[in-house]
């Protein structure tokens, strides 16, 4: 397994153009969409979107309703990213 660390700094606005599912082809983005958005099983706070092509996003959510970490799996991968807020720098 390959792990990598990075930190990047976003906007709310910034980082939702970066996801492939927000942004439609129409809007100049990769296309895709969730086919489907469930709440994430066993009572735990957050959602999981199926996004076709066996492409599975899970976003767990803290207290507050931001993503605290979320999970990608497809085709044999794995990516994990977490999230910390911050005042602005």
């Amino acid at each position: 397994m390959v792990r990598l660390s990075a930190r990047f700094t976003f906007t709310g606005v910034q980082f939702m153009h970066t996801e492939v599912y927000a942004t439609p082809a129409s809007d100049g983005g990769e296309g895709s969409s969730a086919q489907h958005v469930r709440p994430l099983p066993d009572g735990q706070h957050g959602l999981s979107l199926d996004l076709g092509q066996g492409h599975l996003w899970r976003h767990w959510l803290d207290p507050q309703g931001r993503i605290d970490h979320e999970t990608l799996i497809n085709a044999g991968n794995e990516i994990n990213r977490t999230f910390s807020y911050g005042g602005a720098p």
